[in-house]
């Protein structure tokens, strides 16, 4: 039997009425329409309207920004908000820069149950304007999820501080000169309920070790940077994504053998690996010690592991067959037949390629190379 359930005005229809009028409204626009249109459905058209946001422009950030730092009600709709700004579109750039910020600062101070943040600004000078206004300086109870290009700056900390229960956070600094240089602060930052991370290595000296992450993606990182990832995440990382290698000073280190991966990363299942440089071997460059002579040498239990080896570089597509007959099949077989049993299945494809399709390979029962696709 069908529950009826009233609107904010009165009018009732059956719960399952209410769901199919609002799902048959095929965008945001339309909402907008129908809160006008029609006083009675106004609040409730306005609740799906306000509950997932995405903003592109500098003009309707400052319109979303008035509108619910001046009406709670709708305020308290916004569920998720994502804001990507380019450059400044106002003809005074400074006056652009402030007004952002300064609209910034009421409108996330008045989204009391926001769940999940997505911030993304591309100008240097309003990214600047918006660190000097403290725009994170508040506490939102619900938020889940936090993504931004923001550099790691004390401002960025404290708020991750104030609002350690996020589950899902995305810190890629946009403009590192801006990030802040002073040593981590005792005590370091417990994100205790943390399970998804995407960092680069600014951010690493501030962590705290984490009990519960299980998904790690790096786009950037430093030569060598596995023992303190191992530090921090080791026991509880069961993905690991590398993207682009960053040269340091100084001679680097030995590189680690998937022997130190299976003992200081004992629940890795996926190391997800993307190459921008048409390498012949996913390990080369990486932190990791190809060693042709090296074996896989059980310590205990251990969990087997999958490479994912993405081509970030591209190729024409006429050329792919043969790159993965000449180049790629050969790494694989050996590279199987090195580190059995742990390295159990390496997936390789090319991310630009119009036939994007992956090629697996894993050894048969009799250590023969089966190749899938």
């Amino acid at each position: 039997m069908s529950t009826e359930v009233a609107s904010s005005s009165g009018i009732v229809f059956p719960l399952e009425v209410w769901g199919y009028m609002f799902r048959c409204v095929s965008g945001p626009q339309d909402l907008a329409h129908l809160a006008r249109a029609c006083a009675s459905l106004r609040e409730d058209a306005e609740t799906a309207l306000y509950r997932d946001v995405v903003i592109h422009s500098e003009a309707r950030v400052l319109r979303f920004c008035e509108t619910v730092a001046q009406c709670p009600r709708r305020a308290s709709n916004v569920k998720t908000l994502a804001i990507r700004l380019d450059h400044p579109s106002s003809s005074d750039p400074c006056e652009g820069v402030t007004s952002i910020s300064q609209a910034l600062v009421k409108a996330l101070r008045a989204l009391a149950h926001l769940q999940h943040l997505t911030l993304k600004i591309d100008s240097r000078e309003t990214v600047s304007a918006c660190l000097q206004q403290d725009i994170l300086n508040v506490h939102w109870p619900e938020l889940r999820r936090f993504s931004t290009n923001l550099p790691v700056h004390r401002n960025v900390l404290r708020y991750l501080e104030a609002n350690a229960q996020v589950e899902a956070l995305t810190l890629v600094g946009k403009h590192p000169e801006l990030e802040w240089s002073t040593p981590p602060s005792d005590p370091l930052l417990q994100l205790p309920k943390l399970r998804e991370l995407v960092c680069e290595n600014p951010l690493l000296p501030h962590l705290a070790p984490s009990r519960h992450l299980s998904d790690l993606t790096m786009p950037q990182y430093l030569l060598h940077s596995l023992p303190t990832i191992a530090q921090l995440f080791g026991k509880t990382l069961v993905t690991l994504r590398l993207g682009r290698q960053k040269m340091m000073l100084g001679r680097p280190g030995p590189g680690w053998t998937f022997n130190d991966v299976a003992v200081h990363f004992p629940k890795l299942r996926i190391l997800h690996i993307n190459d921008h440089q048409k390498s012949t071997s996913p390990l080369i460059g990486r932190g990791f010690n190809p060693d042709p002579d090296a074996t896989f040498l059980p310590s205990g239990t251990f969990t087997p592991l999958t490479v994912i080896w993405t081509a970030e570089w591209s190729t024409p597509d006429r050329d792919n067959a043969e790159y993965i007959r000449d180049t790629i099949t050969p790494e694989a077989s050996r590279l199987l037949q090195q580190w059995t049993p742990y390295l159990r299945r390496l997936v390789f494809w090319f991310r630009d390629s119009r036939d994007a399709t992956y090629t697996s390979f894993v050894l048969g029962n009799a250590g023969s190379l089966v190749v899938g696709h």
